[in-house]
């Protein structure tokens, strides 16, 4: 006795064909993208993603800068008060 299988049937020549399952996965693709309104959407996330990361390069650039401003300064004041200390 063979096995039962749905997923297969004979053509006219005779030759074993696949039928198409319901539950295959290009049909829950075709789900999952009906799902969201348009792809559109996410061309337009995206673009704002890519432009909001290009801003906070640009804020972390200029933050590191004035870091390095800071520690200089920072620097300069701890020389000036070790000479202070010594001249006591």
């Amino acid at each position: 006795m063979s096995a039962l299988n749905l997923s297969r049937r004979r053509n006219v020549k005779g030759q074993v064909v696949k039928t198409a399952n319901p539950y295959t996965q290009e049909d829950n693709d075709d789900d999952l993208l009906s799902s969201f309104s348009l792809p559109r959407y996410f061309q337009i996330h995206f673009q704002h993603i890519h432009e909001r990361t290009d801003n906070v390069h640009e804020e972390l650039a200029e933050l590191k800068l004035y870091v390095n401003k800071l520690e200089t300064k920072l620097d300069a004041l701890l020389l000036l008060l070790n000479q202070h200390q010594r001249e006591r």
